[in-house]
């Protein structure tokens, strides 16, 4: 009965094992599960990233903008509707990069790479009046909206 009894012991601690056994197993699976969930959603991330960056580099449009607006080829934004439009889509980008800072969703030293198109673009006299202009349009039509917002908070804080 003795030799039963301590079977019996040693049944139960065998299962304590096992069951703490099957616990630091469960915990091993979703520690690598998890790491493969965050290195897919950065993966994710970069690679939008990257889509973001060349739209910006690459782009034929946004290129030349940005260049005639660099080279102070522009005298205003209002010209023709042509650079008008190339303008918009310009600050459009800028400000979808700007928003995805802001919520946190793009790195300090990735927004870095966009710091002097920014700088260009938003130290420009002609964007500056072209600011002005939309603002006091946006609040002649009763919009409760900023023009670009996103671009201009990190422009001025930068």
């Amino acid at each position: 009965m003795e030799v039963k009894m301590e079977y019996n012991y040693l049944l139960e601690d065998c299962n304590i094992y096992i069951e703490i056994f099957k616990i630091l197993i469960a915990i091993i699976g979703i520690y690598i599960v998890v790491q493969k969930m965050q290195k897919s959603t950065a993966i994710k991330q970069s690679e939008y990233f990257k889509e973001l960056y060349y739209k910006v580099f690459e782009d034929d449009d946004l290129k030349r903008i940005f260049l005639d607006i660099d080279y102070g080829n522009i005298t205003d934004a209002r010209t023709n509707r042509e650079t008008e439009e190339k303008i918009d889509k310009l600050l459009a980008q800028y400000n979808v990069i700007c928003y995805f800072y802001d919520k946190g969703l793009i790195s300090e030293s990735e927004i870095r790479l966009f710091n002097y198109r920014f700088k260009r673009v938003y130290q420009s006299e002609v964007i500056k009046a072209y600011l002005k202009f939309l603002t006091e349009f946006y609040k002649k039509n009763n919009t409760n909206l900023s023009p670009f917002e996103h671009f201009v908070k990190y422009s001025k804080d930068n």
